[in-house]
């Protein structure tokens, strides 16, 4: 049996100060193709209500086949320890949702770093 492994999540523990804007960046990419797949997979994005989570528990508004497997094991934090921010809609009608990291203040602030 293969186990999965949530490798960036185990990096970003061990990371400085230097190193913590690039892993953030990567663990944002990953979020976003795990939020494609899980469009792909559904026809629609999490909602508000069911956030992130919904990417290891499966939709809530809808039934969960039997042959479904989570997408992600887990949900990174940011290198600070902070949750990622998941909103949608977003506050870009281009975009289907927003997805930041809070930065070092786990605040909204200008230190924040805005995913796609």
């Amino acid at each position: 049996m293969i186990a999965k492994v949530n490798v960036i999540e185990a990096i970003s523990e061990s990371i400085d100060e230097a190193e913590a804007v690039p892993v953030t960046t990567v663990q944002m990419s990953n979020l976003h193709l795990a939020l494609l797949t899980y469009k792909s997979n559904w026809g629609v994005y999490p909602s508000q209500a069911e956030g992130l989570q919904a990417l290891i528990t499966g939709p809530k508004e809808a039934p969960v086949s039997e042959g479904w497997s989570p997408i992600l094991i887990s949900l990174p934090r940011d290198p600070w320890g902070h949750p990622y921010v998941y909103r949608v809609p977003s506050a870009d009608p281009a975009k289907p949702y927003d997805l930041l990291s809070l930065g070092p203040d786990g605040k909204p602030s200008a230190d924040d770093i805005v995913g796609r």
